[in-house]
């Protein structure tokens, strides 16, 4: 069994982290939408590619727009194995995980688990009504986490990323997790 320490970060001591996030993906969600007879017709279908693919992003750790943040940092037997960063959108009482990631190498060692169950404790605490993410529609490995953690879809953007989203074959999907009512 593997140590895993969690330490929370300040604001000062995330600026400047950049997090890489690699993954592999077999398929992805096709998007399409039609209006006819005053009804939206949206479909997202699972397509496989002809093989897999690579995807790769990076993001700051620090995000000077996000409030209420709170940063923590995941080490596991002394190493560093990832980072959660969530934080509460007042306006509508959601809190938003802005970042979620366990290093390559740490993966299938319920450091992602762990995560998700602090992220969960972290609403509780903050008395928020739900959490929200996001991913991308061609990230399988991250859309089947969330679906296990009992997330659901809530949403979508066709043209977060860029004009030609759809085409490309990765949206904007939100995820959504209500806390349990009573909780609240």
């Amino acid at each position: 069994m593997s140590d895993i320490n969690l330490s929370q970060l300040t604001p000062s001591r995330t600026k400047g982290i950049v997090l890489k996030y690699d993954y592999q993906t077999e398929g992805h969600y096709q998007y399409s939408q039609t209006q006819k007879d005053q009804c939206w017709h949206i479909e997202l279908k699972y397509v496989e590619l002809q093989g897999s693919i690579l995807k790769s992003s990076s993001s700051e750790l620090f995000k000077p727009f996000a409030e209420n943040i709170k940063t923590f940092k995941y080490s596991c037997d002394g190493r560093e194995a990832g980072f959660l960063q969530v934080g509460l959108e007042s306006w509508n009482n959601r809190m938003r995980i802005w970042d979620i990631l366990v290093h390559p190498e740490f993966r299938g060692k319920q450091i992602g688990t762990q995560m998700m169950n602090h992220a969960k404790k972290e609403a509780l605490d903050f008395g928020a009504r739900m959490i929200v993410l996001e991913t991308q529609s061609c990230n399988i490995p991250a859309i089947n986490f969330y679906l296990k953690h009992g997330f659901q879809l809530i949403g979508h953007d066709s043209s977060h990323y860029s004009n030609d989203d759809a085409a490309d074959g990765e949206i904007r999907l939100e995820f959504g997790w209500f806390l349990p009512a009573g909780v609240r």
